[in-house]
């Protein structure tokens, strides 16, 4: 069924590749990230080209529920107590600079944007005091948070935190924009164009693309998590899926965007499109090629939704995924004295939090400065907690790729999988063996990032990788995370 945003992706970028192979400024990922940086380095007179894989907001831009909202839940809480208060308010400072960059691209004219208020919702009494807590921080912070009346929550909540005028949007109404934005300022941006591979010294980078090989004098790796990762970021980050669906409704049944702080993530907002109402709900987050079931788990979330608006009937389905950082507040900056920039870490926040470093990132880029706010949040120093939370999921890690290794061993070849299905089967490397709409597919089983036994993910017919998040369609095609290279076919 797909995306509900998605309708007409890929006519929104028709740009040739430029005939010269030297460029000022390469932005690698046409993603909010990717789209706010060359936007506004264009605004400050710099020469920018934009390359995507596939086609502007087809990844987590173009899959997010589309909420610009300063009331994320606990996040507040989170990033105060793994790091600290200044941290805290730097997070809801950049935010709060994101949010405000967002609003001026877009009007509450365009179709699906409009202002709400947002809510943060409690079901249970631990649940309660995580949002007594976080209500004090943010109203310590300056944010204007209240408490709101039982009524305005949607399901059984036993309390709720309101912030009024915030917005929501579609989020593919904004890649186009921002795409016409930065095509008018003279910035390209060119589909079907994926990096291979970069190599960074002191005089640029030598770019290669499968379009050919580009130079350029500064890189900005936009992608959800870099491809070329000099920094180690994927170890510092914990990748995650979450199961997004749109019900067609009669009329709106839910006013505002609500968020629950405890159990299973629930993420409610209305849509309006081409004049159809919507009710879109996200949750049931796993990470990333752990999940027993992945259509399983979205089935709960149909269930869920089911269970509360009986008359809703389920019209788009699709998943999302998100990198969440070691303290909850995001990476950006540089890999290196002279590596490419990237940012990375938003934690399902990336509108507010993603524009926020792309603002950062062009004007560090053009003028050698960060704003206040950017020293304080991506400049932070470590802490024991990080190194406690790196370590485990490192361990994790390991514990996946062994495990892995033992079920390939163990794993059969013979019959092929039925419909939509996938295993592991033996072999040197071990065989991942999958049949999707009637082919029969024989792959290697290896993450071609660091040599993680790839799962099957039955909801979405891909291998995903348990170690960090890179993904593979059915056929090997390598499709996001730090995995450069496509799965090598096997006979």
């Amino acid at each position: 069924m797909g995306s509900l945003w998605r309708d007409g992706l890929d006519a929104h970028a028709v740009d040739e590749l430029p005939e010269d192979a030297s460029h000022e400024v390469l932005v690698v990922c046409a993603g909010l990230v990717g789209l706010t940086v060359a936007v506004r380095l264009a605004q400050a007179g710099r020469r920018a080209v934009v390359l995507d894989a596939a086609a502007p907001g087809a990844l987590t831009t173009g899959s997010s529920t589309g909420k610009v909202t300063l009331l994320q839940g606990t996040r507040l809480s989170a990033v105060r107590d793994r790091s600290s208060l200044d941290v805290a308010a730097a997070y809801l400072e950049a935010c709060r600079s994101g949010a405000a960059w967002l609003r001026a691209q877009l009007s509450e004219h365009d179709e699906g944007c409009e202002q709400a208020t947002a809510y943060s919702f409690a079901t249970t009494s631990a649940g309660a005091e995580r949002l007594e807590a976080e209500h004090a921080l943010a109203r310590e912070l300056g944010l204007d948070v209240r408490w709101a009346a039982p009524r305005e929550s949607p399901v059984a909540a036993r309390a709720a935190v309101a912030l009024d005028g915030q917005f929501m949007l579609d989020p593919m109404v904004l890649v186009r924009r921002l795409v016409a934005t930065a095509r008018a300022a003279g910035v390209p941006v060119v589909a079907g164009c994926r990096v291979v591979d970069v190599r960074s010294s002191d005089s640029g980078h030598e770019v290669e693309t499968e379009l050919g090989e580009l130079h350029a004098d500064v890189l900005v790796l936009a992608t959800g998590t870099p491809v070329v990762d000099r920094g180690l970021t994927f170890a510092r980050t914990s990748p995650s899926r979450s199961h997004v669906a749109a019900f067609r409704t009669g009329r709106r049944l839910v006013e505002g965007m609500h968020l629950s702080v405890d159990g299973e993530t629930r993420s409610l907002r209305p849509a309006r499109r081409g004049g159809q109402e919507y009710l879109v709900v996200a949750g049931n987050d796993d990470a990333v090629g752990h999940a027993r079931s992945t259509a399983e788990r979205a089935r709960e979330l149909h269930r869920w939704v089911a269970d509360r608006f009986p008359s809703a009937v389920l019209a788009h389905q699709w998943a999302a995924q998100d990198y969440d950082s070691l303290d909850g507040a995001p990476y950006a900056g540089r890999l290196g004295r002279d590596g490419p920039w990237f940012a990375t870490g938003f934690g399902k926040w990336g509108l507010a939090a993603g524009a926020a470093s792309g603002i950062a990132l062009a004007q560090e880029i053009a003028s050698g400065r960060r704003p206040d706010w950017a020293v304080r949040l991506y400049d932070r120093p470590g802490t024991a907690s990080d190194v406690a939370a790196a370590v485990a999921r490192n361990a994790d890690a390991v514990g996946h790729l062994l495990g892995g290794m033992a079920r390939a061993i163990g794993g059969s070849q013979d019959e092929p999988p039925a419909e939509g299905e996938g295993r592991v089967g033996r072999g040197v490397p071990p065989i991942a063996i999958s049949t999707v709409d009637g082919v029969t597919r024989r792959v290697s089983a290896v993450c071609t990032h660091l040599g993680g036994i790839l799962a099957w993910n039955d909801e979405e017919c891909t291998w995903d990788c348990p170690l960090h998040g890179s993904r593979f369609a059915a056929d090997g095609r390598r499709l996001e995370g730090p995995a450069r290279d496509d799965l090598t076919q096997e006979p």
